[in-house]
């Protein structure tokens, strides 16, 4: 029965950490265009600029999904709450 609780605690933790770490907003996901597929943190200046001269509010590189190379150029509007 020990091994039984274990694991279920373990599984417990597991999805509130999941839970916690997750982005999710339903607004959140109509409120950004993505301008550029690769992006480096150290290009967050270039990036802004580049959304700031098409037209846009502001921008960045972000990594939503969080996944190893994934960061992206986003553009944000100005009605956009970011």
């Amino acid at each position: 029965m020990e091994a039984w609780r274990k694991t279920t605690m373990c599984c417990l933790i597991l999805f509130c950490l999941m839970a916690t770490c997750s982005e999710v907003s339903s607004t959140e996901n109509m409120c950004y265009h993505n301008h550029w597929n690769k992006c480096h943190p150290d290009q967050n200046g270039m990036c802004r600029d580049s959304c700031v001269k098409d037209g846009w509010d502001d921008g960045q590189c972000r990594n939503r999904f969080k996944r190893l190379m994934g960061a992206k150029c986003e553009c944000y509007p100005k009605t956009c709450d970011h």
